[in-house]
């Protein structure tokens, strides 16, 4: 997943969720690998996602 921040300031204290709501929650687990809570302007981050089944 790429975050970008078109703006013209920092964001600060970014923190993405990724929620796999009701019973999905029992077939699908997210493993997420943190950011950094800022992103500077103009800048674009990853997040790597992993999805398991």
């Amino acid at each position: 997943m790429f975050y970008g921040n078109k703006t013209g300031a920092d964001f600060t204290g970014f923190q993405p969720l990724i929620d796999c709501p009701g019973a999905l929650a029992a077939q699908l687990k997210a493993q997420a690998k943190p950011v950094r809570p800022v992103i500077e302007k103009g800048a674009q981050v990853q997040q790597l996602i992993n999805f398991i089944c």
